[in-house]
């Protein structure tokens, strides 16, 4: 219910967003709803949020690089959770570097990302090539659909708020 509750907060904020409010603001916004969506199991809205605020339209080389860290950590955490592992290594290595940048340490939870990446990578765990290989077949699956069944549940309890159009708008992929 919480969850719930954070979604529709944040994505009544990003409808109400107008050009007044600084781009900043609204790059907070989407990074927020996608841990959010994160918590509440709907990954694939979270990789849409965390993109967009990673985008160009959203990250300059003004931008606040604490932001652009903690999107691309959760990015990378994502990515590794969807099996998608050379792009988890990116964003965790670009997290990295922004770290080294702004003399910033990463956290043991961080490291241990990085750990299991390497380790995932490898391949050397028959157990994890199988979940692996189960877990890229679900997301070109859910990709390939409008929404998952767990995205039209979620729409669902956001009764009548502003969801669909949302996404819609913030994301940089195209609906079907």
């Amino acid at each position: 219910m919480v969850f719930t509750t954070r979604l529709k907060l944040y994505t009544q904020a990003l409808d109400s967003v107008n050009v007044s409010i600084p781009i900043e603001k609204q790059r907070i916004l989407l990074a927020n709803r996608a841990q959010a969506f994160v918590l509440y199991g709907v990954i694939h809205e979270a990789l849409r949020d965390l993109d967009h605020a990673l985008s160009p339209q959203y990250t300059t080389q003004d931008s606040p690089k604490t932001l652009t860290a903690k999107c691309r950590y959760r990015r990378a955490r994502l990515l590794c959770t969807m099996a998608r592992y050379d792009e988890a290594q990116a964003d965790y290595g670009n997290f990295a570097n922004i770290m080294g940048e702004i003399g910033a340490e990463i956290s043991g939870e961080e490291l241990k990302l990085k750990k299991d990446l390497d380790c995932r990578a490898a391949g050397d765990d028959s157990e994890h090539r199988q979940r692996d290989e189960l877990m890229r077949a679900i997301d070109v699956s859910a990709t390939s659909m409008h929404l998952t069944s767990q995205e039209k549940t979620m729409s669902h309890r956001l009764e009548g708020s502003s969801f669909g159009k949302i996404t819609e708008r913030h994301s940089p992929y195209p609906h079907r």
